[in-house]
């Protein structure tokens, strides 16, 4: 009889002890003004290809702009891990992201950002955020309006990514105006 319980007891631990994985977010601040203006770009868009996890990008094609810039397909950063969001293609999203130094917009699983999901299907982030994704997207068509294509606007001066090559040669340039300043120095003295 033991060793029946024993045997009994093993197979429900390995049939019920799986693995899960979640992500615990801090309250998110209903969606206002104020949080609008920590983001750098604001749209409604679809996803228009699958999540890239080795560079972490994914390809976004705005419908409407609502803050920031971007016309055309443009990237979206995300990590496929902790804090992530699992974007797939064909997905429509209201994006709040942020521009990193390279002015990649950077997207986080703990933000504004939401998936408009079919009606078959019940939002349990409506339950913690106390508004539906049509509430967000009423509230960003009220506030904001349609960015014109080529309109001046006060942007953020623009950031790149240098390539490593020319990051190498910019410090060897730096180095030797050093050593030639240290030699001239020195002769003075």
């Amino acid at each position: 009889m033991k060793i029946q319980l024993k045997w009994l007891f093993i197979i429900v631990i390995a049939t019920f002890s799986t693995i899960v994985e979640g992500k615990v977010c801090p309250e998110l601040p209903a969606l206002d003004l104020e949080q609008c203006g920590h983001y750098d770009f604001i749209s409604f868009g679809r996803i228009d290809g699958e999540l890239d996890c080795k560079l972490g990008k994914v390809i976004f094609t705005p419908i409407t702009v609502f803050k920031g810039e971007g016309n055309q397909s443009i990237s979206l950063y995300t990590s496929c891990e902790d804090g992530g969001i699992p974007f797939s293609k064909g997905e429509y999203w209201v994006v709040f992201g942020k521009k990193n130094n390279a002015q990649e917009i950077q997207v986080y699983f703990c933000e504004h950002s939401r998936q408009q999901l079919p009606d078959s299907i019940k939002d349990y982030t409506t339950e913690a955020r106390k508004t539906s994704f049509q509430d967000d997207l009423s509230f960003l068509k009220r506030n904001f309006s349609k960015k014109v294509t080529n309109a001046q606007e006060l942007v953020p001066k623009r950031y790149e990514k240098i390539s490593p090559q020319k990051t190498i040669l910019l410090l060897s340039i730096g180095l030797v105006f050093m050593l030639v300043g240290f030699v001239i120095i020195k002769r003075w003295k």
